[in-house]
């Protein structure tokens, strides 16, 4: 049964789509403004599914005067800088105190949202990953033009998490040149038994592709199941370390999750964000393996067919 939240979510997503071009004419009145162009550093999290990006995520909203799209902002992902509006107007400073969620997905108006609808409006849901091509000029004008709008008038960082956007690194730096990345890392093992666990869970067919998509799944699909999601794990990252090579040691920040607690000082200072409020002690207490599923030693071989060092896993 679907919650209040989600409820109203979803009668404020058709109305916003249905009223797409007013609601533009809105958004460039209220974000009409001559001031000087403000640069800052977007912050991606990145990572491969299931590997603790979304706990992350909420954590640095929750802790940061900053700003991230929420679930209400997310209604208006075809006039993204107008929701973000509304949604400072309605909540200002306030905490969504949002820690779970169900495969990304939050509960409640103010919790942060991958708004995987705004992402599609650039780069199409067919493929995740995207290349630096002819287009990108194009392409970067229209996000710079929307996060410019944001930027000057909230004057606050961005926080951002959408796992298509690993396999985006080379186009999101072009576009945003002092981009940061948070790069979380999971145990492989444990990132794939959580992926069967949520593919169980919701009863999808082996045949069917889930999530982030690296450059060569549609080969990858053929596989079978257990192949494929170590397969669909290996080449997501393989692609994520390959970009971040080229930018420097300030832009990136590699963290495992089960380090999250002892290093997230580091994390928040990483952010270049204002530290407005704690979190729960509870937070901290991470439930590091997943349920095993009784196949863990075939994913075990599976594991092993892959050089995982060159992604910094050791004794894999």
């Amino acid at each position: 049964m679907k919650s209040l939240s989600s409820i109203i979510r979803s009668l404020i997503l058709r109305v916003a789509t249905a009223l797409r071009m007013p609601l533009g004419w809105i958004e460039n009145a209220i974000y009409q403004d001559d001031r000087e162009r403000v640069e800052k550093a977007p912050v991606f999290i990145i990572g491969s599914p299931r590997s603790g990006s979304t706990i992350l995520y909420q954590m640095l909203t929750h802790s940061l005067q900053c700003v991230y799209i929420d679930n209400l902002a997310y209604c208006f992902y075809n006039n993204l800088p107008l929701g973000i509006w509304i949604s400072k107007v309605l909540f200002k400073q306030k905490s969504h105190m949002s820690f779970s969620s169900n495969h990304g997905i939050t509960i409640g108006l103010h919790a942060p949202s991958e708004c995987t609808g705004y992402w599609r409006r650039w780069f199409g849901k067919e493929n995740d990953y995207v290349s630096v091509n002819q287009e990108t000029e194009t392409l970067c004008g229209q996000l710079k033009s929307d996060f410019d709008k944001i930027y000057n008038k909230f004057d606050t960082n961005f926080i951002i998490k959408n796992l298509g956007n690993s396999q985006r690194i080379s186009i999101l730096q072009k576009c945003f040149p002092n981009a940061k990345f948070i790069y979380i890392q999971r145990e492989p093992r444990y990132t794939v038994e959580s992926l069967l666990k949520a593919r169980l869970k919701d009863n999808i067919d082996d045949s069917k592709w889930w999530s982030v998509k690296p450059s060569n799944y549609r080969e990858l699909s053929q596989l079978p199941l257990t192949q494929k999601l170590v397969a669909q794990v290996y080449y997501n990252e393989l692609q994520i370390v390959n970009d971040l090579e080229g930018l420097c040691d300030s832009q990136k920040l590699i963290v495992a999750y089960e380090e999250i607690p002892n290093r997230y000082d580091e994390i928040l200072k990483f952010t270049n964000c204002e530290v407005i409020r704690e979190l729960p002690e509870s937070i901290f207490n991470f439930e590091y393996k997943s349920a095993d599923k009784g196949n863990s030693e075939e994913i075990k071989e599976e594991i092993a067919k892959y050089s995982w060092q060159h992604m910094g896993y050791s004794g894999v």
